[in-house]
């Protein structure tokens, strides 16, 4: 069967390519193009179009049921990602700071760039402080032990994560010193962390830990961002999930709302969620709402979140979301019964559709970023008695391959 990958290439072949990267993007130190992602090939209109072709047809060879609606796009289509990292690596007497790229056979599969035309100016700003405190005698020691530089947010506000292999005294100095580098003025950085990663570099944030905890250290600042959605301020902390592009989370939670449509009385079901995005957004259209995540520091987010918007119908609870964890939750719900699953690019646990299907939901919003995925999740709502009512793409990730695409399901007769 084709991948969604192979249609969206073969749906691009011929199309028209920029002459030249972005300025000041995509190339590294020796002229070589990035590749990682389209923005470097195809204008924003030709990509869309291509993605829109492979989608569609994506979904008539492997789903097929429904119609799928229009690919939904929002603004900016470029410079949006709300997270970003660098890895550091040695080359000779130089310190650089790359992407991971494994066509990069010299630098260890490293490609060194100054710029992304998918991150916003300023996550290039302080990638750039960073390049350029690397000549500093004072910072060898946080760069002996350096992993990954990460930033979060937007352009009026970002957080730094220096991820590290220890933190021995030596080098906390060291990153204090960086830390007053990266937040002199101008800068948009309100807060600066230190996270010792265990993990070989395995992990997000190097978390193996079941428990879903991300231990990090504030050397300065904020102790989390905010946004705005849906007439409402959110609050998120520097280890919690949030979506990469906040310029389109107005788009996802009303598509999400529009294709959800609880009843007043409704029990809405909340799973995978994060610092309380969909459930509080909705908050105000139902009875009450629980929503779960493993992740302890995204509940607490999600748990102020409720207390600020004074949400006081909506509860949420911290929980693995295995078969045995969900059916606890599903107990605690009562008729009728809405849900929206948001899960990581794995999918569903195993045996946890089937469950949501039994205890017989109004209506299922279900969310997937891997396409790949979709169909497996599908058939297991399909073998539960439910079929597709409106599936909609959405380019979530302009400048990838990757798209979102939100289906509602409905129990058949």
């Amino acid at each position: 069967m084709t991948s969604y990958k192979d249609l969206l290439d073969a749906a691009l072949r011929g199309l028209p390519r920029l002459s030249a990267p972005p300025d000041g993007c995509c190339r590294a130190p020796s002229g070589r193009t990035c590749t990682l992602c389209n923005a470097s090939l195809y204008d924003e209109d030709t990509e869309r179009r291509a993605k829109q072709t492979a989608v569609h047809e994506f979904w008539r060879e492997r789903i097929g049921t429904t119609a799928l609606q229009p690919l939904g796009a929002a603004s900016p289509g470029r410079a949006y990602r709300s997270i970003s990292k660098r890895k550091l690596f040695v080359r000779g007497r130089e310190i650089l700071l790359g992407l991971i790229d494994p066509a990069e056979e010299r630098t260890g599969g490293i490609l060194p760039v100054n710029g992304c035309a998918i991150e916003p100016a300023s996550h290039q700003e302080v990638y750039r402080r960073v390049r350029e405190a690397t000549s500093s005698r004072a910072l060898i020691p946080l760069f002996d032990a350096l992993r990954y530089v990460i930033v979060r947010g937007d352009e009026r506000q970002t957080l730094v994560i220096l991820s590290v292999t220890d933190a021995q005294p030596s080098l906390v100095k060291s990153a204090n010193a960086l830390s007053k580098l990266l937040t002199g003025a101008p800068s948009t950085v309100r807060g600066v962390y230190l996270h010792e990663d265990e993990s070989d570099g395995r992990y997000y944030l190097g978390s193996g830990d079941p428990a879903g905890r991300v231990s990090l250290r504030k050397l300065y600042g904020l102790q989390g961002l905010t946004h705005d959605v849906a007439g409402k301020r959110f609050f998120y902390p520097p280890p919690s999930f949030s979506q990469v592009n906040h310029g389109a989370l107005e788009l996802l939670t009303g598509t999400v709302a529009t294709l959800l449509k609880p009843e007043k009385s409704a029990t809405l079901l909340d799973l995978y969620c994060g610092y309380g995005l969909f459930g509080l957004a909705l908050a105000g259209t139902c009875k009450q709402v629980i929503g779960a995540d493993i992740s302890p520091e995204s509940i607490s987010a999600a748990q102020d979140n409720a207390q600020r918007q004074k949400a006081g119908n909506a509860r949420f609870i911290r929980s693995t979301l295995d078969e045995a964890a969900v059916e606890s939750l599903l107990r605690r719900t009562t008729p009728p019964l809405y849900a929206i699953l948001d899960p990581p690019r794995g999918g569903t646990a195993a045996g946890v559709i089937p469950l949501i299907a039994g205890f017989g939901p109004v209506r299922v919003v279900h969310l997937f970023c891997n396409v790949e995925r979709m169909p497996d999740e599908l058939k297991a709502w399909e073998q539960g008695g439910y079929s597709v009512e409106t599936a909609v793409p959405l380019d979530m990730f302009p400048g990838t391959a990757a798209v979102e695409i939100v289906a509602s399901l409905t129990r058949r007769p």
